[in-house]
């Protein structure tokens, strides 16, 4: 338990894991010395738990051993939705993600589907061909922003448009919203991932407006002739159509057709003015000017 004061100490990161693991290993130790039967009443009162309620008693014990997808995968093969759901909150717990009843239930959900879960915080990430290891303090920015995400995700699930959505088009509306905040905490700490679209567009445009919105463009496709072949400029249509009928600004509608990777032909004094008054860096600017297709040179 010392070693782990020393490395918090030095500013490396310790998991509520070691910590909690730790702790229970002190007083086994205590009880061993004193005479106390600690274990045994840790087992009894945790039996007795698992008894009445399997999920509190696995959020008991995922406290020192942490979570795993296989628990995950036995809760949802047995049907057991509050238990998946719990065990869903503690492998988010494990990436840094303070996720709600209504978040970790529906990840659960899709996660039965097949999708996966989101990606947790980083060792270490590479910044100019240089591997840089986050400290306690770097990895609490990430925290930080995790915990945006998990607020703005409980809006995201509990809206009309989500529900709209069919769960390809639900995943990624969650990835899209939990991908920013991850990039976005991973640049403030460490400068790594400036350029990345998916923060080009969260710094742009509230990644909240349109996460429900990429969930349904996601999932367009081009019509086909009768050999099976798409037909040119079909899918760009309907992708249009969808972009024009949001509440966005000219901007920020050529800011997500940009990011869905199609170059605009109009507009660009428009979008030059919005994207100087963002207070971006110089080259943010001109990282979203050449994703949506403008004259970077000219900026």
């Amino acid at each position: 338990m010392f070693d782990l004061f020393a490395r918090a100490g030095s500013g490396e990161r310790v998991t509520n894991q070691e910590w909690m693991l730790a702790m229970r290993k002190f007083i086994y130790a205590a009880g061993q010395v004193t005479g106390l039967p600690t274990r045994n009443i840790y087992n009894q009162m945790y039996g007795l738990i698992k008894r009445f309620s399997p999920s509190a008693a696995y959020e008991i014990n995922s406290m020192f051993y942490g979570a795993s997808t296989g628990d995950l995968t036995k809760a949802i093969e047995k049907g057991d939705v509050s238990l998946a759901t719990t065990v869903t909150q503690e492998l988010l717990a494990g990436k840094g993600i303070d996720a709600g009843e209504s978040v970790a239930e529906e990840f659960a959900r899709l996660y039965a589907e097949g999708y996966s879960l989101p990606r947790g915080i980083p060792e270490s990430v590479t910044v100019d061909d240089e591997e840089v290891v986050l400290n306690a303090r770097q990895a609490g920015i990430v925290l930080d922003k995790y915990a945006e995400a998990s607020v703005q995700a409980e809006g995201l699930i509990n809206s009309q448009e989500f529900a709209a959505l069919d769960d390809n088009g639900k995943a990624d509306a969650l990835r899209l919203l939990f991908n920013y905040y991850y990039y976005a905490g991973v640049n403030e700490a460490t400068g790594a991932y400036a350029d990345n679209r998916t923060l080009l567009l969260g710094e742009a445009i509230d990644i909240s407006k349109v996460a429900a919105a990429y969930g349904q463009l996601s999932e367009l496709k081009a019509d086909t002739d009768r050999t099976g072949n798409a037909i040119a400029g079909t899918k760009k249509a309907k992708v249009q159509r969808v972009v024009n009928g949001l509440r966005l600004t000219a901007a920020q509608k050529y800011i997500l057709m940009g990011f869905l990777g199609y170059k605009n032909a109009n507009g660009e004094n428009t979008f030059k003015s919005y994207i100087r008054s963002l207070g971006l860096s110089e080259e943010g600017q001109l990282a979203l000017l050449e994703m949506c297709g403008y004259d970077a040179s000219s900026k």
